[in-house]
């Protein structure tokens, strides 16, 4: 995706989101997490290595993205936007992830996120996901507490 990110509207804004981390570009990736606020905040469900509440776009690109990439084959995932509602600053997503472990399982997890949006950038990402099935999929044999 080569066009500049469409930050218009807050539905544009995780659009955009969504669909630069479809890709499985690195550079795309990179403009996608670049659409997180300074200080932003994102929670995942759950207790995998990469839930819970993480605070600022660095703390967010360290210990969740960079984390959860590692785990399968680079270039292997894939997006399928199912739904965006928005209202106000508030956009409901809900998509499904799909990609390949490093252990070569196909890996294919339903999620929704709700966004706020402030000033075209993702101020707040809550974002739920099958837990067990990512644990079973992603960590089968390894303790799973939240770093």
């Amino acid at each position: 995706m080569t066009a500049a990110a469409d930050t218009t509207t807050p539905r544009a804004v995780v659009e955009t989101f969504l669909k630069l981390m479809t890709t499985g570009d690195n550079d795309d990736r990179s403009k996608a997490l670049e659409l997180f606020a300074e200080d932003a905040t994102l929670w995942i469900a759950g207790s995998l290595p990469f839930s819970g509440t993480r605070n600022g776009k660095a703390e967010i690109i360290e210990k969740v993205y960079s984390r959860a990439g590692g785990r399968m084959v680079p270039g292997s995932k894939s997006l399928w936007i199912r739904n965006i509602v928005a209202e106000g600053n508030q956009v409901v997503a809900e998509w499904t992830s799909r990609r390949t472990t490093l252990a070569g399982k196909d890996y294919q997890n339903d999620l929704c996120g709700v966004f706020e949006i402030e000033n075209g950038k993702i101020k707040v990402m809550r974002e739920y996901l099958d837990t067990l099935h990512a644990k079973t999929m992603q960590w089968p044999t390894e303790e799973t507490k939240p770093a």
